[in-house]
């Protein structure tokens, strides 16, 4: 009978059991819970439109990464690169200086303001930003071909050589500097580090390339000789120019002389004027 009774009462009962003693629902399916996106998923959000050329809902999603989490090193890099991008140096130099005070060990950040810095013109502290990041990935070739390409417009070649020397074998230091030197237009340079490159390793395909896409040897040899050549010959035209016009005294001028007034045959007046 007990048994019967509190099946009864309890099936009588449980319709009418109050709200507290009820198990609480679980406040993360609410479907009235806005939903939080972490700073991560926003700066990804953002290098895809930055991907489709789609700018503005970029800088969009990383500026919302930021109010987020205002020292996200991720979503400040990402924001310098966008402004890097679009050419605005300054606020791109701000931002990756903000990636570096919140992650100092962050080599890339170095890397690419030390590179704006040196697109800018300002060679000295580009090459200090460069050799941290160095000095932070001794190994990464990237980094050290930029570094050898500010000590080369600096105008110490054989300085950005031995930077190349650190993390290439002989021969491709040599033609990563030809290359350098390629890309500045100093023909001459490009053909010595190509040829000493091709010396030591004759089956450097790189080296061999950039040399056939500037026509071969016997192409850039035939360059350099006619340049040579149209730069002596034109300073021996203006000396033989120059010796012969010593010895002639100038000629007297000619007085001037009074033109004749043209006679024209008169011409009826036009009506109207």
């Amino acid at each position: 009978m007990s048994s019967a009774y509190a099946k009864t009462k309890t099936a009588i009962t449980t319709p009418f059991t109050t709200a507290s003693t009820a198990t609480p629902a679980d406040p993360t399916t609410s479907p009235t819970k806005p939903v939080t996106v972490a700073p991560e998923i926003l700066v990804a959000q953002g290098s895809y439109f930055e991907s489709q050329g789609n700018y503005a809902k970029a800088m969009d999603s990383y500026s919302r990464a930021l109010e987020m989490e205002a020292k996200n090193p991720t979503a400040l890099l990402a924001m310098a690169r966008l402004y890097d991008q679009q050419k605005d140096p300054n606020k791109a130099a701000e931002f990756y200086r903000k990636a570096i005070d919140v992650a100092p060990n962050n080599a890339d950040a170095y890397a690419e303001l030390g590179n704006l810095l040196a697109r800018a013109g300002n060679l000295k502290e580009a090459r200090t930003e460069l050799q941290k990041a160095v000095n932070l990935q001794p190994k990464n070739r990237s980094h050290r071909a930029s570094l050898a390409g500010v000590i080369l417009d600096s105008g110490d070649a054989e300085a950005a050589f031995d930077e190349l020397r650190q993390v290439e074998a002989p021969a491709m230091a040599h033609y990563q500097l030809a290359y350098l030197h390629f890309n500045r237009k100093n023909i001459p340079a490009t053909q010595q580090h190509l040829n000493s490159a091709l010396q030591i390793d004759p089956n450097l395909k790189p080296a061999r390339d950039l040399l056939n896409s500037m026509g071969g040897a016997q192409n850039v040899s035939s360059m350099i000789q006619q340049g040579q050549q149209i730069y002596q010959q034109a300073g021996t035209l203006a000396g033989d120019v120059s010796r012969g016009l010593q010895g002639f005294a100038p000629a007297p001028p000619v007085p001037a002389q009074p033109l004749p007034t043209p006679a024209f045959p008169s011409q009826p007046a036009t009506p109207g004027f």
